[in-house]
């Protein structure tokens, strides 16, 4: 299966805008695993047929499970970038640290994998010095944009 860049940089911003907005005075791990996995599963799926739905009126094809399954896979990217964050909530959920220490490392690392994304992308497409540079600090900016959200709402 080829790899949706966008679906992947998306999943991690869904993730690190939903755990940014999180209260750590309020939620529990459990409520704050619970809310992001069943936000991201809702962003899949309606993502999903968004993509099938506009696929078939541009096509004008019939509903079929086998065109909502080609839009399934190209969404299931959302997974493995939405993975990492969560990844990072569910081990300090494990070491026994603080729900707004779980919360502050999948920020941070929702922004740092805003900007491995970026630098994979331009290592990909050949770039390298002042244009491999720019690309990652676009990354750098949309990490940003998550701190700064974890920032502005607590």
């Amino acid at each position: 299966m080829a790899v949706h860049f966008r679906s992947a940089v998306e999943g991690t911003v869904i993730v690190g805008a939903l755990v940014a907005a999180e209260s750590a005075h309020e939620e529990t791990y459990p409520e704050t695993v619970a809310a992001v996995a069943l936000a991201l599963a809702l962003y899949v799926v309606a993502h999903t047929y968004a993509q099938f739905a506009a696929r078939r009126l541009d096509d004008e094809e019939s509903l079929s499970f086998a065109g909502f399954g080609r839009a399934a896979r190209s969404e299931a990217w959302l997974l493995p970038g939405a993975g990492v964050p969560l990844l990072a909530v569910l081990i300090c959920w494990a070491i026994g640290a603080s729900l707004s220490a779980g919360v502050s490392a999948a920020v941070w690392t929702s922004a740092g994998m805003l900007v491995v994304l970026e630098l994979a992308a331009g290592i990909r497409a050949g770039e390298s010095g002042v244009d491999l540079a720019v690309e990652t600090c676009v990354g750098a900016l949309l990490g940003g944009f998550v701190i700064a959200l974890r920032v502005v709402l607590h």
